[in-house]
């Protein structure tokens, strides 16, 4: 574990860190101080803290970020919950989850299947993915995906373009509100709500 951490306030120092506790379940959380009038990134007061972690390749990864970008590759499987910033994703084994408020999703490589529960906005890009893909709410930005091996299934799209291209299964949209759909090279069946 490696943090490098940045305050406006050099005694808010010894109040950052990381706590770490072990076991079958082991986590490791980010502690910052706090004023008494929340943070703001654009005044004076600010604290943050760049965490890079290494880890075993055969673990799941369950990841929750407040703010700030997230990269993850070469583990078994990762279930991320995040606010806001880019989120980067490839190499996994197994299956992928994410939750996203708001930023860029790109996953890339991955062994199982791949289920965007919520984006709020940001562009979702897509490659070489043996599984399935679900997007279960997309409200703004594009979708794209291509080399997926079995179903592209997008249940709810508010607005943005939709693109499927190499895919081993059906491409699926279930619900769009604007913006053009594109499939090429779909082995199943293409359905939209204009069918």
């Amino acid at each position: 574990i490696r943090g490098r951490v940045c305050v406006s306030e050099e005694e808010w120092l010894d109040e950052s860190g990381v706590e770490v506790s072990g076991g079958k379940d082991a986590s490791i959380a980010v502690v910052l101080p706090r004023s008494g009038n929340g943070w703001s990134w654009t005044g004076k007061e600010y604290a943050s803290l760049d965490l890079e972690l290494s880890v075993p390749a055969g673990i799941h990864l369950d990841v929750s970020d407040s703010s700030g970008d997230v990269s993850i590759e070469g583990v078994a499987s990762v279930s991320v919950k995040d606010s806001s910033g880019d989120i980067e994703i490839n190499d996994i084994q197994g299956d992928v989850s994410i939750a996203d408020s708001s930023g860029d999703i790109e996953v890339e490589v991955v062994g199982g299947n791949v289920t965007v529960e919520n984006d709020s906005s940001g562009d979702i890009y897509g490659d070489r993915i043996e599984g399935g893909v679900l997007v279960m709410k997309d409200s703004s930005g594009g979708i794209r995906f291509s080399n997926v091996g079995q179903d592209f299934v997008v249940e709810k799209d508010s607005s943005g373009d939709i693109t499927a291209r190499d895919i081993g299964g059906d491409f699926r949209v279930l619900r769009d509100g604007s913006g053009d759909i594109r499939a090429d090279n779909v082995k199943g069946a293409v359905e939209t709500p204009e069918d």
